[in-house]
């Protein structure tokens, strides 16, 4: 199971660095979520926290070219809160 993390890990750092060259070219937008700052890779959104304390330079460079949108899970969480608030104030 170890192995298999480790394995998908170096994958998900691979596209990240090819993210990130692609962006320094110009060639592809990166996106950064504007609540939670994890950032757009492929179908996934990565916490670039998670990417180990070894990778520092790459995250900077990710967080510095990113451009902001916002991930599946804090657009439900706003949408949420905005039908809470809407239902609050029909009352």
């Amino acid at each position: 199971m170890r192995s298999e993390g480790v394995v998908v890990e170096a994958k998900r750092l691979s596209t990240l660095s090819q993210l990130l060259r692609d962006a320094r070219a110009g060639t592809v937008m990166i996106v950064r979520c504007a609540w939670c700052e994890s950032v757009q890779l492929d179908d996934e959104w990565l916490d670039l926290d998670a990417i180990g304390s070894g990778q520092q330079r790459i995250t900077r460079e990710v967080r510095a070219l990113a451009s902001h949108g916002i991930c599946p899970t804090c657009l439900d969480a706003q949408l949420h809160a905005a039908d809470l608030h809407r239902a609050a104030n029909s009352r």
